[in-house]
């Protein structure tokens, strides 16, 4: 029999190509849908935002708010998107992707805490916004410092230990002591007491506040005879002043370290001394060994420093193209004056003070007691035809003064005392030579007036002959000088003439109205010879 055949049904084609068609329709879409849940889900990075000049947390001084400012800014922000407030309240931000907050703003700021809020960028879809916060601490107000209402020491060579509060305070220093703090209170020592007491208080955000004292020392007086390199290496005159020492009728001696003629009384180890000369005379002088000499005999050894009259600085400056440190004519010639040509250098010029002042430390270091300056002032006579090179819009009795003010801290961190010889005019007509007695008086121990009777002209202070009248002319002109100086711890010891005449009537004259004006029979006793009147002095322990 024929066999029979089964007939299988059969899929087209083309439905198969539709349903796999489908098939990849239904997983893209999936696919499409997954992603995009994915990137509804993934935070956009907003704009960076940076801040610059505070620190979260930060503890925040007055100086930081007075010099510092803070810098926002938002990279790839948005134009007009950034906000800041500081304390809730908007900051200007500028053109809106930067803001700077400046001292105007956080000077104003009280002490406490603070909150800075910065915000850049969109809300969409999706936040793309950026948003950060600082906290910080301003503190504005300084430690409480404080020293005694007066310091005094009992001696340029004696240690001194001051007390002091400092309250709310992390740390106290000083400048030149040694300073122990701890628990609000502390002491400052010194091997040797300084001009002046300061000291500086600072807290943990580095608001800081500084305390000031000067420093008393009593000064010891003295009654003196002045002498020279010369005089003192020439046996009689050396002997005679000896013999003043054994007689107890004087306590101290001045020795010149510089004269007027601008020579230095050893060698010296300044530059520019060498270079001028001014040691070549006297460099065989052993200075220290004559200062180590008096000390032995127990009196006091006064350095003489002739400051702006020297001859010898000024004709080198002049010939070396330095003639700024020379007092000069309206011309620009070397001013002449009463006293010769280059005899005056510009005490304006800060070489010629430092000059002195090098001198004055060189003469500490070998032992001198004092540093007494002299012709520290300009030339005297009007100051039509006086030029001084770099003065400015200083004041000849300003400029005179610096060099005072650079010098006399240092000299008494050495233990030596300070005094400026001045004009007995001075005290009534300070303009007429640049010797203003109360800004001296701030930078010396004393002051030593030159009341020498026969300085003063006729009609002085009354009188017919100055010269003629010792006790009159000294007594009335030194009350002033007292009055100068008065409320101040600046003393007056003058120089008294031993010359021109003058004999033990005289001399005593002068020294009985230096005791009356003064209250002390304090002086130095000029003779340019050093010839002197012993028979005019009293020993010094029957008179105090």
């Amino acid at each position: 029999m024929p066999s029979s055949l089964s007939v299988r049904p059969r899929t087209s084609s083309a439905r198969r190509r539709r349903r796999r068609l489908v098939a990849v329709v239904v997983v893209l879409v999936v696919v499409a849908l997954a992603a995009v849940a994915w990137w509804l889900t993934v935070p956009v990075a907003g704009p960076v935002i940076t801040i610059d000049g505070l620190e979260d947390g930060a503890l925040v001084s007055a100086q930081d708010l007075a010099d510092g400012s803070v810098v926002v800014t938002a990279a790839d922000a948005t134009p007009g998107s950034l906000t800041v407030a500081l304390d809730g309240e908007p900051v200007p931000a500028g053109d809106g992707t930067s803001a700077t907050i400046g001292p105007d703003v956080l000077g104003g700021l009280e002490d406490g805490d603070h909150t800075l809020e910065v915000r850049a960028g969109e809300d969409g879809l999706r936040s793309d916004a950026s948003s950060t916060t600082l906290q910080f601490v301003v503190d504005t107000t300084p430690p409480t410092l404080s020293l005694p209402e007066t310091v005094e020491a009992t001696g340029l060579d004696e240690p001194l230990e001051v007390d002091f509060t400092a309250e709310e305070a992390s740390a106290v220093v000083s400048d030149d002591g040694e300073v122990t703090y701890a628990d609000g209170a502390g002491s400052v020592q010194w091997a040797t007491p300084p001009a002046t007491v300061t000291l500086t208080a600072t807290d943990e955000a580095g608001n800081a506040a500084t305390a000031e004292v000067p420093v008393i020392v009593p000064f010891p007086g003295g009654r003196a005879v002045h002498t020279t390199p010369s005089a003192w290496q020439y046996e009689p005159k050396r002997t005679a002043v000896l013999d003043m020492i054994d007689a107890g009728l004087i306590d101290a001696v001045q020795l010149d370290v510089k004269d007027e003629a601008g020579d230095i009384g050893f060698d010296s180890s300044v530059e520019l001394a060498d270079q001028t000369g001014a040691d070549d005379l006297n460099e065989s002088f052993d200075a220290a060994a004559a200062v180590a000499d008096l000390h032995e005999r127990g009196v006091r050894v006064i350095g003489r420093l002739v400051v702006y009259k020297d001859p010898k600085l000024a004709q080198w400056a002049w010939e070396n193209d330095r003639r700024d440190m020379v007092t000069q004519t309206d011309d620009g010639e070397p001013f002449t004056g009463s006293y010769g040509e280059f005899a005056f250098t510009n005490f304006a010029h800060p070489d010629v003070q430092q000059y002195n002042v090098d001198i004055a430390l060189e003469a500490a270091s070998m032992g001198f007691d004092d540093i007494l300056y002299d012709y520290i002032r300009r030339p005297d006579g009007s100051l039509d035809g006086m030029e001084f090179p770099g003065i400015g819009d200083r004041t000849p009795e300003e400029a005179v003064v610096e060099m005072m003010a650079t010098a006399y801290p240092l000299l008494r961190e050495q233990g030596v005392w300070v005094g400026a010889s001045v004009f007995g005019i001075a005290v009534t007509r300070p303009t007429e030579i640049a010797q203003d007695i109360p800004a001296m008086a701030e930078h010396v121990d004393y002051i030593a007036p030159m009341v020498y009777p026969n300085h003063w002209g006729p009609g002085e202070y009354g009188l017919d002959s100055p010269e003629d009248a010792p006790y009159e002319i000294v007594e009335q002109s030194l009350a002033d000088f007292q009055e100068q100086v008065a409320g101040t711890d600046t003393v007056i010891m003058p120089w008294l003439q031993d010359f021109g005449g003058y004999g033990e009537s005289e001399v005593r004259a002068q020294i009985e109205a230096t005791e009356a004006a003064t209250g002390n029979a304090w002086f130095l006793l000029w003779n340019s010879g050093a010839n002197y009147t012993t028979s005019a002095l009293d020993p010094i322990a029957s008179t105090e």
